[in-house]
């Protein structure tokens, strides 16, 4: 009776382990802007930076508009609070977040399209 009690005892503790740390894998960001990503007209097209520095421009950000509502997604960190929508060229602006995603799994929650945030992602 021991050992029965003994092996419930084990199994329950492993399986709350593994709730636990399903649940610490999860990151919550605050999106501050959706931008459609949109390719340059022309070659060698220049960017004046606030140093005054010419770049080239890989891809221009224009800030869009999304429905309100919850997306499952695929996302890619692309810089510092930057990720990308794997399915789209929709790229998502955060705040204070520090996941490094590679093609993960995540939910965009967008509740707003306007003011100092506009949803959150869930990276799970």
């Amino acid at each position: 009776m021991i050992n029965i009690f003994l092996a419930i005892s084990i199994i329950v503790s492993f399986h709350l382990d593994n709730s636990i740390r399903k649940n610490e894998s999860i990151t919550e960001c605050t999106i501050k802007q959706i931008f459609e990503g949109q390719t340059p007209k022309y070659r060698n097209t220049k960017v004046l930076t606030p140093f005054g520095e010419l770049q080239d421009v890989d891809v221009i950000l224009v800030p869009t508009k999304q429905e309100l509502g919850r997306y499952s997604v695929k996302l890619s960190r692309k810089g510092s609070n930057l990720y990308k929508v794997a399915s789209a060229d929709i790229w998502i602006e955060t705040m204070y977040c520090y996941e490094f995603a590679i093609m993960d799994d995540a939910v965009l929650i967008i509740t707003s399209n306007y003011g100092y945030t506009q949803g959150k992602v869930i990276f799970e």
